[in-house]
């Protein structure tokens, strides 16, 4: 019975990390408390523990905090206008929003995630899906209507929130954040609606923004900073990037301002009046214990867990780069790193500490509060530098503090690019994964392992494996031993036995074979033209350069590299590693039947 219930419930969970470790610590009688919640919490300096009370004071503190953090914001030089007019000329077109379809209403609702979470009318996606051909027509007049007339149902606007710890005195209410949950009904209405809106703005967002985009990833924004930054060391430069951190962005957004941007990037007519009705009179209440709080009016802040509010964040902070002179910038979404680069050591830090001068004042300009204290800064650079003659960075009067490696959107870089930081994290949450498959080896079957394999070993190798793969081999050597292992004890051999053998039977590739992958599909990208623009035409075509009927006049360009550092890294391997590839494999139609083939490659 045990048996049958864990490979039932792994099977359901294979997609999903966090529910397979919950699986798994019940499994090996290593359960987490899950009760994020204390009973008893500090309201007014006393301690209370009656539910509706407490309820109450959750829902005070969420409908605020967005309000009390945006009073504390100082005034700017500048106001949000005055950068928002820097940024170019406004949108001369303007949208419409076209009406939908029931097959179009059908698919989104196909498209949602089978979660039971129930929202203020109990109706949860889940139950959606079940009763959905009987509801395609009232929905579609519904749908329909709200776009033809501009305005959003008041009763689709109420959030129910639930609180969830985030560390440090559970008693706090400060340490919990909100988890919203809108109407169901309301998240088919903001598909469509974001679908319009995504195609109408895409090509006015910042080249910059690599947050909730298309084929836009985290790797792609770490990608284009390592790239630049190796580059710069190419040429003896220094590269000094600041990494700001932003407190509860998304909770401080001042609805006016997005408003005017919004018609300033062409949402106007019927489209402006629909987004002024969605962001009035929204209301959201707690749930804590099982007990309800009073309603609050939300007056600022991104609609916690809305499918548009992503979107509306990252069309907010649209113009930020333009406000730049003297550097370049990475967005991924709240999170916003700048970057100078210079043969100077003085030059550098001076064009820093004015680019935060003028980027805190866009800030403010546009009520976001900055956290200086968990800004950081740090400089990568190959060349020594007498330590007494490094200026110091400041926003206003703060010096902000100087690292030497630093989590970059869940990637520890280091000011010397060697990735030991990363490899080191790596094998840390790998032998968690071991001991985890280690612990029910006997328990379930060799298929399960396998997809347990996949569920919470392979996903710390896979994530920017593109970066980090070609460091030194005493930084992957550790992880390809921890690999084997794993494979071993799936398998069920010997500690010392061959796992060549292994691999091909579980059709699972090794670390080395698993990073020609990862290069494989970049260059294939590539090629095609098909990763976000700024990483686009990092390589120049044979073709390009030269007319000579060569056998790889139609591949990238392999550039001669001066430093170590750069012909280690994927931009020079991986090119290298696209000529040994069959013809056959490189002109793929489709990057699904690309990766087939080269795994077939690969594991010849």
């Amino acid at each position: 019975m045990k048996y049958n219930y864990f490979n039932e419930k792994l099977e359901k969970y294979k997609q999903n990390t966090r529910e397979t470790w919950k699986l798994l610590r019940e499994l090996i009688s290593k359960q987490k408390n899950k009760n994020t919640l204390t009973n008893s919490f500090i309201i007014n300096g006393e301690n209370e523990t009656d539910p509706i009370k407490i309820a109450n004071e959750f829902c005070d503190y969420f409908s605020e905090v967005g309000n009390e953090l945006s009073k504390k914001i100082p005034k700017p030089k500048q106001t949000f206008l005055e950068y928002l007019c820097k940024s170019g000329p406004h949108n001369s077109s303007s949208i419409f929003l076209y009406p939908t379809s029931c097959e179009e209403i059908n698919d989104v609702i196909a498209s949602m995630k089978n979660k039971r979470s129930l929202d203020n009318n109990n109706i949860s996606s889940w139950l959606l899906k079940q009763i959905k051909c009987d509801i395609l027509a009232p929905l579609y007049i519904l749908i329909n209507k709200s776009m033809e007339t501009g305005v959003v149902p008041d009763c689709l606007k109420v959030a129910k929130v639930i609180p969830i710890h985030k560390a440090k005195d559970k008693a706090l209410f400060s340490n919990y954040r909100p988890i919203s949950i809108l109407p169901i009904i309301s998240k088919v209405l903001e598909k469509i609606v974001h679908k319009r809106v995504s195609n109408f703005i895409n090509d006015r967002l910042a080249k910059s923004q690599y947050g909730f985009r298309s084929k836009h990833s985290t790797i792609h924004a770490v990608s284009q900073f390592y790239i630049n930054t190796m580059e710069t060391i190419e040429q003896k430069q220094h590269t000094l990037a600041t990494y700001l951190d932003l407190s509860r962005a998304f909770d401080t957004l001042d609805y006016s301002i997005l408003l005017k941007k919004l018609h300033y990037q062409g949402i106007r007519g019927v489209g402006y009046e629909w987004f002024k009705s969605y962001l009035s009179n929204r209301t959201q209440y707690v749930q804590y214990q099982n007990q309800s709080s009073h309603m609050n009016k939300v007056n600022c802040g991104v609609p916690q867990g809305s499918i548009l509010g992503p979107l509306l964040f990252i069309l907010y902070v649209n113009d930020l780069p333009d406000c730049l002179q003297n550097s370049n910038c990475i967005l991924f979404a709240d999170d916003t790193t700048i970057y100078c680069q210079s043969q100077n050591i003085n030059t550098l830090y001076n064009n820093m500490n004015h680019e935060l001068e003028t980027l805190n004042d866009w800030f403010r300009a546009n009520k976001l509060s900055l956290n200086i204290n968990k800004t950081k800064y740090m400089l990568l650079t190959k060349l020594k530098i007498e330590a007494n003659n490094i200026p110091s960075i400041k926003i206003g009067t703060n010096s902000i503090e100087k690292v030497t490696h630093f989590k970059f959107l869940g990637i520890h870089i280091d000011e010397n690019l060697n990735w030991k930081n990363h490899t080191m994290y790596i094998k840390n949450k790998t032998a968690s994964s071991l001991y985890a498959i280690n612990s029910v080896k006997n328990i379930l079957p060799r298929s399960q392992l396998r997809m347990l394999y996949f569920s919470i070993f392979q996903p710390y190798l896979d994530y920017g494996l593109l970066l980090w793969g070609n460091t030194h081999q005493s930084f992957i050597k550790p992880l390809l031993i921890s690999q084997k292992k794993c494979i071993r004890s799936i398998m069920g051999a010997n500690y010392n036995a061959h796992t060549e053998n292994m691999f091909k039977q579980l059709h699972i590739l090794p670390l080395n074979k698993l990073l020609k992958l990862h290069m494989g599909k970049f260059m294939y990208l590539a090629v095609n033209k098909k990763l976000p623009p700024c990483l686009n035409n990092i390589y120049q075509i044979n073709h390009e350069i030269h007319h000579y009927e060569t056998r790889h006049r139609h591949d990238p360009h392999i550039l001669y590299r001066r430093t170590t550092l750069s012909t280690n890294s994927f931009i020079h391997k991986s090119p290298s590693f696209w000529y040994e590839l069959p013809n056959d494999t490189k002109t793929a139609k489709t990057l699904r039947s690309f990766i087939r083939k080269l795994k077939s490659f690969l594991n010849q």
